[in-house]
């Protein structure tokens, strides 16, 4: 199967971020020079180093190890400048500078040089941990490669391999090694008991010339391609190397068509060692019957007869490369017997396919999109739908009219086979059948497939796609990758847009398969309508469409995405004599937040869509990044952001449920309170408060918190549906004397119940402050606003303090609900501490539960309510099933 980094989507992704890429380093080798010649600064270096992280996560996820190591070594070696705010010193610079040369032969690189030097450290990386062979190769053979190859002994002792490889002496994620080559031994023979080993690979073009003029014409354009030559004189040397590595073509000249038997043999034992593609060429000044014959059954794929012109051998020569370079063949089995289908899958899987097996023939055209298969294998009676019928569906799918659809099936009739063929499909194959039938029937297929497409004309890439105006996915993430590689991307008004549709099983459902496809058309015709002018719309998935939004900020995106959903709920789509309509929910990413890839940013509107869904009312929602802690240089900034957000009424305020285990569907929320800075920043309470407390803000911050918390329990009130909400006070607040006063007049000016209100302290600063804590407590009990003390452990000091400190609710600490704290040691001290909670009436809370597992331990043990993402994640939104969620 497809893994996730292979996907279609993910492979515009990377040729998006290819085709950007020696742009972006040239920009920042622009930036980087510009610091060493007129001076660093510390803002600059910042941009700079994460400039360097964004484009070595991205380098390495796709695939570009050599350059990834070389940004990794440069992100290690201006680490400790960012980490401790300080400037490059001048070794520290001369490192720099010298990492900058070395990827000056990076940015004159196109996107195919830089994939196919990948593809040659790749098989150097493959020839350096090979086994002894047991064959011996040419004297000397060796010593005619190029740096592509590394030198290997001919023969060599098991136990007397190469000496252990040496580090490079340069920082890497992984160990980087040199083969060291061993010098050489007395060759010895084989152990007959042991295995022939697989051939190291070898990816290179192997010649077998006279040094014809035609011969040398072809080799200087081979030289000029992706695979290295290698040009041999002699049949015998030839077959010892075939023997000894597994090249990716064999090339042989007329003047040696008596050796093409012997030739042949050695590639077909080549071949059945190791599960890579070998082609095989042939010169021919002989067009008879036996000449072909002979060809045929020694393996050959290319027969060229002379005289030819080298346009045309060669390019029957690079078809052949293009085939062999390209992915390997997308196979989708639809099979509703499971083990029919896993043995398709294993026997096109061990032939080096990727495969996809749907056993539910009505989810198999969700897969078409996301998987992008090149041939379709298909049963014929299923459960359902049948293969007959899936088949229409599947023809009249954009962009799979081509693909070939082969049956594969038990019925023997010849009307069915008919019937199958009439209605699109390509072949038919009977079962049972053996695997390398199977295999063949599928590769020529697709080759054909793969073949016809290359002839016919190619279409430039237009923005519009297709009849209902949607724009080509590719042609969208260029652009969109464009954007996120410019020096300024975070300064750029827009971003992107990920709209989801809603309850789209529910709907295929009831429309039926043909009806569904029907309606997305129509969806999709009608959001286009949406979007001006300058912003693109395109296809993600079946269900699924992402935009490309310009000139809006963040506040105006969301008002434009909240009017797109309310237009799209509230129109009515006509499906043959059906009426339906459609819901979306639309996550938003936007340019601000300086994701620097355009796959990166996608992946976050798709988060925020998945967040969105959990708010049903509004369904809407942008992609934040939450800060957790802050560097000592950025305090003083956010301090000030901090009070100026206290005295504009400019923080959030976010509510995570606490949840029964006992049954009971009472709503409450924890209040936490959050400051978003510039560029969608976003500082969480853990931040907020503690530097709340350095810098002298604590009181005013408490009051925010008090005050909101406030209004919303008075807007719920109006509303008939009355929750409590729990608000974290710092302990500085009991010696407020102004505090008892000012809440009962906060409290009786918007007519609220007290009771509604729980005011949290933390346990040990309370156990610290016996005293004034009790008064506290005394005159919060006049008012009638309830107190919980938070991270609570069983200490006989902690049990003290509730014989003076009467609570209604206590929070456990984080080790009762930690993995950690999972020990029956932790648990037998977590019953306790209920016992003698439970004595005198209190009320007792597990906050920061992350699984199930846990729930059910604590409910096991008597806990009253339980908080956390396991529940829910603290969100401004307020509408959480409480009845639902009670255990």
């Amino acid at each position: 199967m497809l893994r996730a980094e292979e996907t279609p989507v993910n492979a515009e992704h990377k040729q998006a971020f290819l085709k950007f890429l020696p742009k972006r380093l040239e920009a920042l080798g622009k930036r980087g020079r510009r610091l060493l010649m007129g001076g660093w600064d510390i803002n600059a270096l910042n941009v700079l180093f994460q400039e360097i992280q964004t484009l070595a996560g991205a380098a390495g996820r796709y695939g570009l190890v050599e350059l990834a190591e070389l940004l990794f070594a440069m992100e290690l070696n201006l680490a400790p400048n960012i980490e401790q705010v300080t400037l490059p010193d001048a070794a520290c610079a001369e490192k720099f500078s010298l990492h900058l040369g070395q990827m000056n032969r990076f940015v004159s690189k196109d996107s195919s040089e830089l994939t196919n030097k990948q593809a040659v450290s790749t098989r150097a990386a493959a020839v350096k941990s090979h086994v002894p062979l047991l064959v011996t190769p040419p004297a000397n053979y060796w010593q005619r490669w190029t740096s592509a190859h590394v030198d290997v002994p001919a023969v060599v002792e098991p136990a007397k391999l190469a000496p252990a490889p040496v580090a490079i002496e340069t920082p890497t994620r992984a160990a980087v090694t040199t083969f060291v080559p061993p010098t050489r031994l007395e060759a010895k023979p084989a152990e007959p008991v042991r295995p022939a080993p697989t051939p190291a690979t070898d990816r290179s073009v192997y010649h077998l010339s006279d040094g014809n003029p035609l011969a040398k014409e072809i080799d200087q354009r081979l030289q000029q391609g992706r695979l290295p030559l290698e040009p041999v004189e002699d049949a015998e040397e030839l077959i010892e190397v075939i023997g000894a590595l597994t090249p990716a073509m064999v090339i042989v000249d007329a003047a040696f068509i008596e050796a093409i038997d012997r030739i042949g043999d050695t590639l077909r034992l080549a071949r059945a060692r190791s599960s890579q593609k070998i082609s095989f060429v042939v010169f021919t000044e002989s067009n008879d019957i036996a000449t072909r014959l002979r060809a045929m059954r020694a393996g050959v794929d290319a027969f060229i007869v002379l005289p030819a012109s080298a346009n045309d051998a060669f390019a029957r020569i690079q078809e052949l490369i293009d085939n062999d370079a390209t992915q390997p063949f997308r196979v989708l089995i639809i099979e509703d017997d499971r083990s029919q289908a896993l043995f398709a899958e294993s026997i096109l899987r061990k032939a080096g396919m990727e495969t996809r097996a749907v056993m539910d023939p009505l989810s198999a055209l969700e897969e078409l999109q996301p998987f992008d298969p090149e041939l379709i294998l298909i049963d014929l009676y299923m459960p359902g739908c049948d293969g007959l019928e899936l088949t229409t569906l599947i023809r009249e799918r954009e962009g799979f009219h081509q693909v070939p659809i082969v049956f594969l099936s038990g019925e023997h009739d010849e009307e069915k086979r008919f019937d199958a063929l009439s209605v699109g499909g390509d072949d038919y194959l009977e079962k049972p059948i053996r695997p390398k039938h199977l295999i063949s029937a599928v590769t020529n297929r697709v080759r054909r497939a793969r073949g016809t497409a290359k002839r016919q004309p190619v279409v430039v890439n237009a923005k519009r796609e297709d009849a209902q105006g949607l724009s080509e996915r590719s042609f969208v993430i260029d652009k969109l990758t464009e954007i996120v590689s410019g020096d300024e991307a975070r300064l750029q008004p827009g971003g992107v847009m990920f709209l989801l549709v809603e309850g789209a099983t529910g709907i295929r459902d009831k429309l039926g398969l043909t009806g569904f496809d029907d309606l997305m058309k129509q969806v999709s015709a009608f959001l286009v309508g949406l979007f001006p002018g300058r912003d693109y719309l395109a296809r993600y998935g079946d269900t699924t469409f992402f935009a490309l939004i310009h000139e809006q900020d963040e506040n105006d995106m969301l008002a434009a995405a909240t009017k797109i959903r309310q237009t799209v709920d509230k129109h009515i789509f006509e499906v043959g004599d059906r009426s339906t309509n459609v819901a979306l929910s639309i996550g938003i990413a936007s340019f601000h937040q300086n994701f620097g890839e355009a796959g990166a940013m996608l992946n976050a509107a798709e988060r925020a869509c998945a967040l969105a869904r959990k708010s049903p009312d509004q369904r809407v929602a942008l992609f934040q990044t939450t800060v957790t802690k802050t560097g000592g240089s950025e305090e003083a900034e956010v301090a000030e952001l901090l009070r100026e957000a206290i005295r504009n009424d400019q923080l959030q305020l976010l509510f995570q449920p606490v949840a029964s285990l006992r049954g009971a569907g009472e709503e409450q929320f924890q209040a936490f309170a959050r400051l978003r800075a510039d560029g969608g920043r976003m500082y969480s309470a853990g931040v907020i408060v503690p530097m709340a407390e350095r810098n002298g803000l604590i009181h005013g911050l408490d009051r925010w918190t008090l005050t909101r918390c406030l209004m919303v329990i008075a807007d719920r009130a109006r509303e008939n549906h009355p929750i409590r909400l729990f608000a974290h006070q710092s302990i500085d607040c009991i010696n407020d004397p102004q505090r008892p006063s000012w809440l009962k007049s906060q409290i009786e000016a918007r007519q609220v119940n007290p009771a509604c209100l729980v005011l949290e302290l933390k346990t040990s600063d309370a156990a610290a402050r016996v005293r004034q804590v009790t008064a506290f407590t005394e005159a919060m009990r006049t008012i009638g606003v309830k107190l919980c003390l938070n991270t609570f452990e069983s200490t006989m000091s902690n049990f003290q303090l509730l014989q003076h400190v009467p609570v209604e609710f206590i929070k456990l600490s984080h080790k009762y609900t930690s993995p950690e704290g999972q020990t029956p040691a932790i648990r037998a001290e977590l019953r306790q501490t209920i016992t003698h909670v439970r004595e005198r009436g209190i009320r007792i809370i597990a906050p920061q539960v992350e699984d199930a597992q846990c729930a059910a331990a604590l409910w096991s043990t008597g806990v009253d309510y339980i908080q956390g993402d396991f529940v829910q994640q603290a969100t401004q939104s307020l509408d959480f099933d409480f009845a639902a969620a009670a255990i």
